[in-house]
């Protein structure tokens, strides 16, 4: 069974963890299809978004970087430069 709290005590135990694979930021379209290539051939990903916060109720912002990453290699999209591409999807 997971836990569905931790406390903070148990977060400062746990390890440290670093990702020592290669690291590719896609700002350019130029770049869109060989990160996508590549993470078309893995078997698992992660994926994260990042998203400039807001404060004031009814104030939405765009996903402005999508993190994508294999055990080898992290693709971060900045969408806020290049848009979503819709081969991504």
């Amino acid at each position: 069974m997971f836990k569905t709290k931790i406390t903070k005590d148990e977060v400062n135990q746990m390890p440290i963890a670093i990702f020592e694979g290669k690291i590719t930021l896609v700002d350019d379209s130029s770049k869109i299809q060989q990160a996508i290539e590549e993470l078309r051939k893995s078997v698992v990903v992660g994926i994260d978004t990042e998203t400039k916060p807001s404060f004031t109720r009814g104030t939405h912002n765009k996903v402005s970087l999508v993190q994508i990453s294999t055990l080898e290699h992290c693709f971060l999209f900045r969408l806020n430069k290049i848009d979503f591409p819709t081969s991504l999807a």
